[in-house]
């Protein structure tokens, strides 16, 4: 659904602004404080809105009381769309109507997160505002081919204003934190990993500070924010190849809230989708944790906790619920109706694409299996055990998903839902020049839907398929738009030079890259653990 207005030009160019308004500045002042999908039905998926955050006000529920009270535990507006700007309205309306849970890296927004809490929150909080329409305004750019201006004005309005509530003496309080979630969701978009992990770090300060694991955890609303900090949390863990700031606690109480509203509420399904998508972080965390101790611990002790995680990956699979795996509602036009190079004639394990209300299974599945095959690459290299044949199967699948994906629902919001599996799993695919071709396509097809690359993910990829796609991913500069081209050249000189051995790993997709075999693994000191005497999982 393409929106045909076009924004009033009231926001001028921010480019030096925002570089000079570092995250790091952010950073320094916490411490300093602190000693859903949009409802378009889908060709098979005609039921889809049902998960969507299409809900009445009263259905939204606040915040829990912080540990520390801030005062705005409820979202109370104190100010109307209508005394915005015109250009901050236009956003606010274009993120309603044609931006989805996936930009936010949801699965599921049932209860209105995205597009009820969050821009009420925004009516409540000037950085909060300018970062949600700095988000839109970067997306809108994107799909309409817009200059770099229309949202780093906005982006860089919302440091300074971020910068000045942090600096004013005040506590910070939970539009803060959401700023800073905001901002790290454009920041991941643009590639711009450094400054993420900076608001990352800023973000855990404060919400350590206001709340723990269970007091944060006692509705949708408080499980929803934290689901979007352990989100971006996994995801500069698992990059950088470093510990994350959460602790276990924190995911398993986010679980048994999800748990038992699946119990209280039966015939749910987005309640459903939500306690496989809370226990499949907990699985995350609990691979990032044990690929930490890879070297640190003795080799049965490491052997004992990698086999505890393989049966937790299996556990997870078999607990899925029959309601989200109904047959009545497979697809039947899959595998035939992909691409010919995604199509598996060796007997190896195809796709199935679920239509109707159970469109979020296709993208859970996709997120479930992008863990499993990391993990089982990654366990198998620090044996010194080749790659096993099913990381080859279930990076297959990720592709076939992706392409399914593609089809039934070609918005930008459902393509950044599986991105990131996307991008993990081209380079275990075939070298031969077809399925090269594939990855290339879709992979400019992933940027021109909003997720900019790293020039760290493009050259490995270059070394990987034998292909220089530093510049650009297709020939002759074919779908390179302008704006990303001035994106490209912005990020790389804001990123440049990194602040410290952390932000350098982080920046060069360091941890991932090792995870996937593609890096420096002498180098990164990943050992070789030898043979267990019997399979993992076994």
């Amino acid at each position: 659904m393409h929106n045909q207005m076009s924004p009033p030009h009231s926001f001028q160019s921010g480019e030096k602004a925002m570089h000079n308004h570092s995250s790091e500045i952010v950073v320094a002042s916490v411490q300093e404080t602190n000693h859903y999908h949009t409802g378009r039905l889908m060709p098979g998926s005609r039921e889809s809105s049902s998960l969507s955050s299409s809900v009445t006000p009263s259905e939204v529920e606040p915040l829990p009381r912080p540990i520390r009270s801030t005062g705005i535990q409820a979202v109370k507006t104190r100010r109307h769309k209508s005394d915005l700007s015109a250009s901050e309205r236009f956003y606010l309306d274009y993120q309603k109507k044609n931006m989805s849970n996936y930009h936010y890296g949801l699965n599921t927004d049932s209860r209105g997160f995205i597009h009820k809490f969050l821009i009420d929150s925004a009516l409540n909080s000037d950085a909060l505002l300018q970062a949600v329409v700095a988000f839109a305004a970067y997306h809108y750019a994107i799909r309409h081919n817009g200059n770099l201006q229309d949202f780093l004005k906005p982006y860089s309005d919302a440091l300074s204003l971020l910068r000045k509530s942090l600096g004013s003496g005040k506590p910070p309080d939970v539009t803060d934190l959401l700023t800073m979630l905001q901002l790290s969701a454009l920041e991941e978009a643009l590639g711009d990993w450094v400054n993420l992990q900076s608001h990352q770090k800023a973000a855990y300060a404060i919400l350590t500070s206001l709340y723990d694991a269970n007091t944060l955890t006692q509705n949708d609303t408080g499980n929803r924010l934290l689901e979007w900090f352990i989100r971006f949390d996994l995801i500069t863990a698992f990059i950088s190849g470093s510990p994350s700031n959460l602790s276990r606690d924190w995911h398993e109480a986010t679980h048994r809230y999800f748990l038992q509203q699946s119990k209280e509420f039966p015939h749910d399904l987005a309640h459903k989708y939500d306690e496989r998508g809370a226990a499949q972080r907990v699985l995350a965390q609990d691979v990032a944790s044990l690929f930490q101790k890879a070297g640190k611990v003795p080799p049965t002790e490491f052997r004992r906790d990698a086999m505890l995680v393989s049966r937790g990956i299996a556990t997870w699979y078999r607990d899925l619920p029959p309601a989200v795996l109904d047959p009545y509602k497979v697809l039947t036009d899959y595998p035939h109706d992909l691409s010919p190079c995604l199509r598996t004639n060796d007997g190896a394990e195809s796709i199935v694409v679920y239509g109707e209300d159970l469109w979020p299974t296709n993208h859970m599945m996709v997120h479930f299996w992008s863990l499993e095959l990391m993990f089982n690459h990654h366990l198998a290299m620090i044996q010194g055990e080749p790659t096993p044949p099913d990381v080859t199967n279930i990076a297959l699948k990720i592709c076939q998903m992706f392409e399914a994906i593609q089809q039934r629902d070609p918005t930008p919001g459902a393509l950044l839902g599986v991105q990131a599996a996307s991008g993990m799993s081209v380079p275990f695919l075939k070298k031969d020049p077809e399925m090269i071709m594939w990855g290339r396509s879709k992979q400019a097809l992933i940027e021109r839907s909003g997720y900019v690359y790293p020039a760290a993910y493009r050259t490995k990829m270059s070394e990987a398929w034998g292909v220089d796609v530093m510049h650009w991913w297709l020939p002759n500069d074919e779908g390179f738009l302008p704006i990303l081209q001035q994106i490209r050249s912005f990020i790389e000189y804001r990123t440049t030079p990194t602040k410290d051995r952390s932000s350098e790993r982080l920046r060069e997709m360091a941890g991932i890259f090792e995870a996937l075999g593609l890096g420096d693994l002498e180098s990164a000191g990943t050992p070789n653990m030898g043979t267990p005497t019997s399979g993992i999982g076994s």
